[in-house]
């Protein structure tokens, strides 16, 4: 994979993998298919199930360091341009 700076922070390399969607939600959404899951069945069973292996298996790339997901390519335009401005005269 090609180096990657933060166009927030301007951090090189330090990337992590987060979960797409809310952790409050996705406990929420179970809570609910406990509770009216007998009325409904299979349909909260279902919409629970895929809503969590959504955001099990959608994650993006963020910064490790402020959180921000704007990644750049380091050889691109861009990615050079704001390697300059955070990483000159170090």
């Amino acid at each position: 994979m090609a180096k990657q700076i933060c166009g927030h922070c301007g951090t090189v390399d330090r990337t992590k993998r987060q979960a797409r969607g809310s952790l409050l939600g996705e406990v929420a959404l179970w809570f609910l298919m406990v509770i009216i899951g007998p009325f409904t069945a299979y349909i909260s069973i279902f919409i629970a199930v895929v809503f969590s292996l959504w955001r099990a298996i959608d994650k993006k790339s963020i910064c490790a360091e402020c959180g921000h997901d704007e990644l750049i390519g380091v050889g691109t335009p861009r990615g050079k341009q704001i390697f300059e401005k955070y990483h000159t005269g170090q």
